[in-house]
């Protein structure tokens, strides 16, 4: 009898040591199909994200959103079979998250994309992506699976993986992207957050990662490496972190569990209508984004990395950016400047009717009622001159052929004396 009733104070004695049974996170801890998780996202994080240790309590209460979107996880059957080849149902993958839809290239939207993971009692793993443009498929399985959890993940839990992918769409452009990930657990205790108080564990995770893009319809391409410290906190039985603070260079962002709270909205830029000038102008142009996930990338085809770009007009440009969120999902726009010489009026510059427009090289351009006489000038995305034909007594309806041009954005315009026509056409093959 003596000995039982020292039992419970022994217990008690414990506890202050963290020798009570911590959180424990299994493949049952994992999402399932059928999940639809709501998360929101914000940049303004407090400054003590990084503290960790034993038994600690993280409160994260004061976190405001930014933007909301909806995790959602599928069956792998549930996606189209031309993916099952590369991502075999159960055997490389057995769970799929659509992504978001994109439009990659004006006109031609990125649909049915989707993340492939596979779960399993050893780990959870991201195998890569899939997406159709124009229906063609395109799939990116990566090398080796990008390990994001080894289980059991517990106190003394650690594991890395190491992954590459790269896709080549001829004509359009090249992706690829190479991650090494190290994983180890920091620490375990409470955290905090808008949705709830949570017990849980905390894996930090030291991600490299290289990205290269190359579009050939813009005549562009750049690399660039990253590296991000990634702080997950996870509790039983919620699919996804509760918390995730990733830290990148001076940008901090958070994403966490939530209740319903904005509205969730699609990642998109604008750099404004087009425009013309007069030579010698300077501009100024600003790419407008909203929604998507934060932090965002900038590549313009200067090969510009910042927000805004000022430049000295001295010829008619497009200018073209390719914004990518923290989720990698890529949207672009382009802005055609033309540039004029004193004489031509801006406010006589139309836009053109160009048909059918994405196209397979043979269009048809609705001519202004007024064109009579002028020149009809091809130009590629950087501005570079292609093709130039003299008009004469023109008809309603002007026909030409670009199929000996490859696949991609081009530029056209009517030019008389005084007045300017232009459009835009994409090529498809």
């Amino acid at each position: 009898m003596k000995a039982q009733n020292h039992i419970p104070h022994l217990l008690l004695l414990l506890l202050p040591l963290g020798l009570w049974s911590q959180v424990v996170i299994d493949e049952t801890d994992m999402p399932n199909a059928g999940d639809t998780l709501r998360v929101s996202m914000t940049s303004t994080v407090p400054g003590n994200y990084h503290q960790t240790g034993r038994d600690t309590t993280w409160n994260f209460s004061m976190l405001e959103p930014m933007n909301q979107r909806i995790d959602t996880f599928v069956m792998m059957t549930s996606t189209p079979p031309e993916y099952w080849f590369y991502f075999i149902p159960n055997v490389v993958s057995n769970l799929a998250s659509p992504r978001g839809n994109s439009e990659l290239f004006p006109g031609l939207p990125v649909t049915q994309s989707f993340t492939f993971f596979k779960s399993s009692g050893e780990a959870f793993v991201d195998n890569g992506f899939a997406f159709k443009i124009q229906g063609v498929p395109i799939a990116a399985k990566f090398n080796t699976p990008d390990k994001y959890y080894a289980f059991p993940v517990d106190t003394n839990a650690s594991w890395a993986s190491t992954s590459a992918v790269a896709i080549d769409f001829p004509g359009m452009f090249y992706y690829s992207t190479q991650r090494a990930r190290t994983s180890f657990v920091d620490g375990w205790g409470t955290v905090i957050t808008p949705f709830g108080s949570f017990e849980s564990i905390r894996v930090r995770c030291d991600l490299f990662q290289h990205d290269s893009i190359f579009i050939e319809s813009m005549g562009f391409g750049i690399g660039t490496d990253r590296n991000i410290t990634e702080y997950k906190w996870l509790a039983e039985h919620m699919g996804i972190p509760v918390l995730q603070v990733n830290s990148e260079g001076l940008i901090v962002t958070a994403t966490y569990r939530d209740s319903t709270r904005l509205p969730s909205l699609p990642l998109s830029v604008s750099l404004g209508p087009d425009t013309t000038v007069d030579k010698g102008t300077m501009v100024t142009f600003h790419a407008a984004v909203s929604g998507g996930a934060p932090p965002y990338r900038f590549i313009w085809n200067t090969l510009d990395t910042t927000q805004s770009l000022t430049v000295l007009m001295d010829s008619t440009t497009t200018f073209g950016i390719v914004v990518i969120d923290g989720l990698n999902t890529f949207v672009s726009d382009q802005k055609l400047v033309t540039v004029v010489s004193p004489g031509i009026e801006e406010q006589k510059t139309h836009l053109l009717n160009i048909f059918p427009n994405p196209s397979n090289g043979a269009i048809r351009i609705s001519t202004p009622d007024i064109f009579q006489t002028g020149d009809v000038i091809v130009s590629d995305w950087s501005g570079k001159e292609i093709l130039r034909r003299e008009l004469k007594n023109t008809a309603i309806f002007l026909e030409m052929d670009l199929s000996s041009f490859p696949a991609g954005m081009y530029l056209i315009r009517l030019v008389t004396e005084d007045k300017l026509y232009h459009g835009k056409v994409i090529l498809i093959k």
